[in-house]
């Protein structure tokens, strides 16, 4: 939904300032790292109660690609909420960075306990979101100041 407003969004500023069409590839950028964060931000303020996880488990996902399957392993948490026990893969997260057996802290939506993320986590997303959106428009601004 909300990325498809931001692109409704794109398209009309395409056309109201003629902005040149190589302009609308940093454009999509910026809109899927706004995307990204609002995304994030909806999850962090729904998740608002705190528990301990236990990497249980690591699954592998196969993926279909252009030079063939590839795999990726995410860890598998454990997590007590409400007297009830949830088992989640953790889909943003490495299997590496979390072997089977690590406890981590996370955050749950106590409306929808499967819905949960790790505090930790969320700096690096925001950062990288922030230089998703922060460079194209760098970007944008040399190609407007070159014209």
């Amino acid at each position: 939904m909300v990325a498809g407003i931001i692109f409704v969004i794109i398209i009309i500023l395409f056309f109201i300032f003629s902005i040149s069409f190589i302009f609308l590839i940093p454009m999509l950028f910026v809109a899927i790292g706004v995307y990204y964060l609002v995304s994030r931000y909806k999850l962090f303020k729904k998740c608002t109660e705190s528990t301990d996880a236990t990497v249980v488990d690591v699954i592998s996902k196969r993926h279909e690609g252009e030079n063939g399957d590839y795999y990726t392993e995410h860890p598998v948490l454990e997590y007590y909420y409400c007297g009830n026990v949830y088992k989640q893969a953790y889909d943003t997260a490495s299997a590496k960075k979390y072997p089977v057996g690590t406890h981590l802290e996370i955050k749950v939506d106590p409306d929808n306990p499967c819905d949960f993320f790790h505090a930790k986590e969320t700096a690096s997303f925001i950062i990288w979101s922030s230089i998703l959106i922060i460079f194209p428009i760098f970007i944008m601004i040399c190609m407007i100041k070159s014209m």
